[in-house]
């Protein structure tokens, strides 16, 4: 990862992946958590978020993966009203294994001043659509 000047704090730098300059957001950072040392359960996670007239594909830096998981719509329960601010970043909860795992929102983890800056850092991960 190279480290970007003037950057939000919780975009730790951005990545060349096949020939695509990626911006990489720490989830940790963005929800004002402490990040921890990376480990090797830490992971990019490489998903696609919406800029408005075009979508960005950037690197999420997540804690670990544990397995891809299909859950029907039927089964994602409304996210719980915690803050005007926290609910919007989560799309539901939904109860697996014993666990309540939330829901995130890729689109609504960044603000449209954040999303006009990592337009800027995306150059060709930006893909319209």
């Amino acid at each position: 990862v190279t480290p970007m000047p003037k950057a939000p704090p919780f975009i730790e730098g951005v990545i060349e992946l096949r020939g695509a300059i990626l911006p990489i957001v720490d989830v940790r950072k963005r929800f004002d958590l402490p990040s921890p040392a990376s480990t090797r359960a830490t992971k990019f996670l490489i998903v696609s978020v919406d800029l408005g007239e075009q979508r960005a594909i950037v690197g999420l830096v997540v804690d670990r993966v544990s397995e891809p998981l299909r859950v029907p719509r039927t089964e994602i329960k409304p996210a719980p009203r915690l803050s005007v601010s926290e609910r919007a970043y989560f799309t539901g909860v939904v109860a697996h294994h014993g666990k309540m795992l939330m829901v995130l929102d890729v689109d609504a983890l960044l603000s449209s001043a954040e999303k006009a800056t990592l337009s800027g850092l995306a150059g060709g991960g930006a893909t319209r659509g």
